[in-house]
């Protein structure tokens, strides 16, 4: 126990020594002492996390840790829902620590959700195609047989755990009662602090959805002129568009782009970066935003020669720091990945103290915010000196490099929107209709939403996203992207000479 918790715990006794109208402060301190022991529980997770992708036999110590904090999660609201008289002041936080998602399963079902999750992350390790291979593979292979082969061959290893998830998908049904709401969508909802959420975002897609479709459309035509593929299919191959899922195809941007000078001087100039150069670089971009640094730790403990490329980061409470692990390479996917990021920590540096609290929670304001570090990273391109200076300003061939970086801003991003929605009206209408075979209506959402196909259409390539396989909603993702382009739409992106990062810096409401 930290000084911390010793002086909550003798203001707690203070507290208790007096009448009744010094309840409410006791209540704000018991808060606080929970937020404390959550914080506790977050910095173990996080560094057991850390030491599994270091070294996956630790990964049973992971699975410990992580059912840990849902038994201190599920005591927590049991015991907060006993306090009377909660200021205002603190009723979201208690609504937090009383109603955080999933951590109130019966223990059991809870244990069965982190086994199962767990097991699936584990696959791709003992799989004979390591993921960070065949990442790679999808991103830089350019052979339609041996993109299909490496696709397949990921997936047959989900197939005997199809069956599996099926339970799994299930305990939604056990999640939203403990936590007062009426069904899994509005429980999905409440998590993502947005009522009629679905609808609205229903409402949404059907207005952007023609402008998805031309561009599907674009690229599918790009595509087959590229392999020379028979026009006899609406759909593209998924393992075509260079991610896992087909949400981002920024990886194949030579293939989509008409004129792709911008993409092979970017490629050319990102030869020369290192992985620390370009995080300085997204630095420079969180301190004119004024969000502040990375933070000393960052570049202390960060590990940039990893044999993962997938970026992940590791938050520590008590310390007040967090520290990314990823490999060396440097391409227009990682600078704008970096980018993201370096938004995303400097977010966390505001407050490490309500870090492991609103981590119970989806929000799409910090989802938004995230993804303008993509945009930035763009925009930031002749600044950064990846183009030329006058690239966005200037007419003639600038003026296709200015739309071809629009584009770039395209296939990064509108990808995202079908899928993410998808992946949450699938789950809900099967969840609303048990009989349905779930593969099945997967894969018809996958073509009619985002127009894309596997080889055989019965791959349980969903276990591979682990927002499915810890049955956690996309919704505040697909809402966050709208409100990105909103904020980017107000602050006149590509207008005139002045980059974004300028004019948001002189928004006196930006912070």
């Amino acid at each position: 126990m930290n000084i911390h918790q010793l002086c909550l715990l003798l203001m707690i006794c203070i507290c208790y020594g007096f009448d009744e109208q010094n309840e409410e402060e006791s209540v704000v301190v018991e808060l606080e002492l929970a937020d404390y022991d959550l914080m506790d529980a977050y910095d173990e997770i996080a560094q057991t996390s850390k030491d599994f992708l270091l070294n996956p036999m630790s990964q049973n110590t992971k699975i410990q840790v992580e059912k840990r904090r849902g038994k201190l999660l599920k005591l927590q609201s049991s015991t907060n829902r006993e306090m009377k008289n909660i200021p205002l002041d603190s009723m979201r936080n208690w609504t937090l620590l009383t109603r955080s998602g999933d951590f109130l399963l019966p223990e059991a079902d809870f244990n069965t959700l982190i086994d199962f999750a767990n097991s699936i992350q584990n696959l791709s390790i003992s799989a004979g195609v390591h993921k960070e291979g065949y990442i790679q593979g999808l991103k830089s292979r350019r052979n339609v047989a041996a993109l299909s082969n490496l696709w397949s061959g990921h997936q047959n290893m989900y197939s005997s755990h199809s069956s599996a998830y099926l339970p799994v998908v299930s305990l939604l049904h056990k999640a939203y009662p403990p936590n007062d709401e009426g069904s899994v969508e509005s429980y999905w909802e409440m998590l993502c602090e947005y009522k009629d959420g679905y609808r609205h975002a229903a409402r949404l897609w059907k207005e952007v959805e023609p402008l998805y479709n031309m561009l599907h459309e674009f690229v599918r035509i790009r595509i087959q002129k590229y392999y020379k593929i028979a026009d006899n299919y609406t759909s593209i191959p998924v393992y075509l568009l260079g991610s896992n899922f087909g949400t981002d195809w920024s990886a194949i941007a030579n293939i989509i782009l008409p004129h792709p000078q911008l993409y092979k001087e970017i490629e050319e100039a990102l030869k020369g970066q290192s992985v620390e150069q370009i995080f300085r670089l997204a630095e420079t971009s969180t301190r004119e935003l004024r969000l502040g640094s990375l933070g000393k730790q960052f570049w202390k403990k960060s590990i940039f020669n990893h044999s993962n490329c997938e970026l992940h980061l590791f938050s520590n409470c008590a310390e007040k720091y967090t520290e990314a692990v990823t490999c060396a390479k440097v391409d227009l996917s990682s600078y704008m990945d970096i980018h993201d990021a370096a938004i995303n920590i400097a977010l966390r540096n505001q407050d490490y103290s309500s870090l492991a609290r609103r981590d119970l929670r989806f929000s799409a304001v910090d989802e938004a915010l995230q993804g303008l570090g993509s945009m930035i990273a763009l925009d930031n391109l002749p600044a950064n000196g990846f183009v030329p200076k006058d690239a966005w300003t200037s007419f003639g061939d600038e003026t296709e490099r200015k739309n071809a970086a629009l584009l770039l801003t395209a296939i990064r991003t509108l990808p995202k929107l079908p899928y993410y929605l998808l992946s949450d009206v699938t789950r809900l209408h099967h969840l609303d209709n048990q009989q349905d075979n779930f593969i099945q209506g997967w894969w018809s959402n996958r073509k009619k939403w985002q127009g894309v196909q596997g080889n055989s259409n019965t791959e349980a390539d969903f276990l591979g996203d682990h927002f499915i396989s810890l049955n956690k909603p996309y919704l505040s993702k697909f809402l966050g992207i709208f409100l990105q382009f909103q904020l980017l739409e107000r602050f006149s992106y590509y207008e005139d000479h002045e980059n974004i990062v300028n004019r948001i810096k002189s928004a006196k409401n930006f912070r």
